[in-house]
């Protein structure tokens, strides 16, 4: 036999790398990540991308592609300040499953955001990056628009917060500020004490807080204004008075004051309830709009069945309380007849007659967990979805393997015949040359002996004509076997790729038909 030659087994090499992941549904797959100047490059400019954005982690060069990539987008999703469904939370150490679930996420979380590009996990956890650089783009831009937005806004809020805060000097009070200010110039005491030479600064700043504080109440109820010509006319009568009466009526301001900010306060908490009232009024209302019409009837079947719910619930309470009263009914007919030896026999009669139905019901239970077990070992005996492909997977595996070494089995047995019937020939040719070469002398003594080994030797020469014109015949006969099979199976593959084409052109009709009974039922509806 030849040794095989080593060409045939070897393992092609390219510039591939072949990467091993496991799927959603715990099935290994194989990712061929890119190792080229295009990947490379495109690794680069995410780098850049996510550096530009704010996310300097991505040039440190410690840190693997993968949590490169993958922290970025987690980064600019949060950045994107968008209400999603799912926690995308990036560590540095996170196992395999933790990985592939996070990049599940991700790729649910894109369309939800209305990512014009679309992504597959495989491809993140592939480090893809032709593909991921456009979703990377576009994040990033929709993240610095974000941080334009949330800047605006808060420069607008501290800017409204300012003015309803303070108030700059060169501002107009307006013509009722200033009348107080001149009553407050006018009425001011002309004592050298401090107690009582005028009202301090900080007197003046209260009584115009408490103006402005009143102002607001002012605008939409008039019993406001007369709080504040009180406070007027209180403070003009204070700054005319004796110092008893300062005190007095500063006092009286102070509660009015008080009195005024709680009411304030009470005013704005109902203007919030009324508020959240009437958002989540509306929120109901586009809850009711947005429901869909086919799901309406299950919106009734649910509101249905939960006053049936609380029918029942209702019903257990009255249930219950009854079944209390029957106790303590019973249990005071009990005490009344404890004298009585007749009903006591009775109830031991009950009692045993009540043991006895346990007895029974707990024999009943049994049997029915047992079958129950039976059941469930049967269930489990049956293999899952996973099971099943790791079976099918597995059969292939043989299935291939077996084919393989059908095949050289089949060359081998080819090539013994082949070297058989070359011996065989071989071996004939020799004894036949043999035999020659020992008749020859003899044969040549005489001129009859010499026309018998030339008639012999003519016997011999048609004999292996025969025999290859029988060979010659037999691979006649095999080649045109080999020209049938040739054109079955051109015949085959011919009807395989018919097959494929109308298989393509089946599902793009169930497609358009679907599509077009959505239309109809939408029209209709």
């Amino acid at each position: 036999m030849t040794s095989a030659d080593p060409k045939l087994f070897r393992v092609k090499t390219d510039s591939q790398k072949l990467r091993t992941i496991v799927d959603a549904d715990g099935r290994e797959v194989i990712v061929k990540g890119r190792e080229d100047e295009e990947q490379s490059k495109k690794l680069e400019e995410i780098s850049d991308l996510l550096v530009a954005a704010g996310y300097f982690r991505a040039q440190i060069k410690g840190v693997s592609p993968f949590d490169k990539v993958v922290g970025g987008i987690c980064w600019c999703i949060d950045s994107c300040n968008v209400d999603i469904d799912a926690e995308l939370l990036f560590q540095e150490d996170l196992s395999i499953g933790q990985k592939i679930s996070l990049t599940e996420k991700i790729v649910v979380v894109l369309p939800e955001m209305k990512c014009p590009h679309r992504i597959e996990p495989h491809q993140i956890q592939g480090l893809d990056f032709i593909h991921i650089f456009p979703v990377i783009q576009w994040l990033v831009k929709r993240a610095m628009e974000s941080r334009e937005e949330r800047q605006e806004y808060l420069c607008s809020l501290a800017v409204n917060k300012f003015h309803t805060q303070f108030k700059m000097k060169n501002d107009s009070t307006g013509p009722r500020y200033k009348g107080v200010a001149a009553i407050i110039e006018k009425y001011k005491t002309q004592s050298n004490s401090q107690d009582k030479s005028k009202p301090s600064e900080k007197l003046l700043q209260r009584v115009e807080d408490s103006l402005l504080d009143t102002e607001i109440e002012t605008k939409e109820d008039k019993d406001s204004t007369m709080q504040a010509d009180d406070i007027i006319f209180a403070f003009e009568k204070y700054s005319t008075d004796s110092d008893m009466n300062m005190k007095i009526e500063k006092e009286k301001l102070q509660r009015e004051l008080q009195q005024v900010r709680a009411n304030k306060a009470k005013l704005i908490e109902l203007i919030n309830e009324n508020k959240a009232q009437i958002q989540s009024y509306r929120e109901l209302q586009q809850v009711n709009v947005d429901i869909p019409s086919d799901q309406v009837e299950i919106a009734d079947k649910l509101k249905d069945l939960y006053v049936t719910y609380e029918s029942l619930k209702e019903k257990e309470k009255k249930f219950k309380e009854e079944c209390k009263m029957q106790l303590a009914e019973l249990q005071r007919s009990t005490e009344d007849s404890s004298d009585n030896d007749q009903d006591e026999s009775d109830m031991k009669q009950q009692v045993a007659e009540l043991s006895e139905k346990v007895s029974k019901m707990k024999l009943k239970l049994a049997q029915k967990s047992r079958s129950v077990a039976v059941l469930e070992r049967k269930i489990d005996q049956v293999p899952g979805r996973d099971e099943l492909a790791q079976y099918q997977r597995r059969f292939l595996e043989l299935y291939t393997q077996i084919a393989a070494k059908h095949k050289e089995t089949k060359q081998f047995y080819t090539l013994y015949n082949t070297f058989n019937d070359s011996y065989s020939y071989l071996s004939k040719e020799l004894s036949l040359l043999n035999s020659i070469l020992d008749s020859y002398p003899e044969a040549m003594n005489s001129q009859a002996s010499k026309e018998q080994f030339i008639q012999q030797f003519e016997n011999i020469v048609d004999g292996v004509r025969q025999n290859k014109y029988k060979v010659e015949q037999r691979r006649n006969s095999e080649k045109f076997q080999r020209d049938q099979l040739s054109n079955q199976l051109t015949s085959l593959l011919e009807q395989q790729r018919q097959y494929v084409m109308a298989q393509k052109q089946l599902s793009a009709e169930c497609h358009n038909y679907e599509t077009l009974l959505k239309q109809a039922q939408n029209s209709t509806s």
